[in-house]
């Protein structure tokens, strides 16, 4: 699990030196799809050991409704339907990156990537 939500920071993350960092096209492209890719990459990993079965995990947490509880969790179910939308993601991403070079001149992308 804790590899998962590293992916997940690192997608965040990068998405926030995107906004902060890149104030010309290039070095938002490069943070904002270098770190979406990264990161998907990193979560693929469990995801693809909870598909075999090999790493399964559960998260409850409280919720303020009675008797409810908020839960996120990764098993081989999940996993089908997250390796499509990691691979995906880091696809759109790349695409992204070669898409946003050809915006007009002076226009700022970092927020495309942060929103990313």
């Amino acid at each position: 699990m804790l590899l998962f939500l590293v992916g997940l920071g690192i997608i965040l993350a990068g998405g926030l030196a995107a906004l902060v960092l890149g104030k010309t096209p290039r070095p938002a492209s490069i943070l904002g799809a270098g770190s979406a890719v990264i990161g998907c990459i990193i979560c693929a990993i469990p995801t693809a050991r909870g598909l075999v079965g090999i790493e399964n995990f559960r998260v409850n947490l409280p919720w303020e409704l009675p008797g409810a509880s908020l839960s996120f969790g990764l098993d081989a179910m999940s996993a089908v339907f997250l390796i499509p939308i990691l691979v995906l993601g880091a696809l759109a991403a790349i695409y992204g990156a070669g898409y946003l070079k050809h915006t007009e001149p002076g226009r700022s992308i970092r927020g495309s990537w942060f929103c990313y």
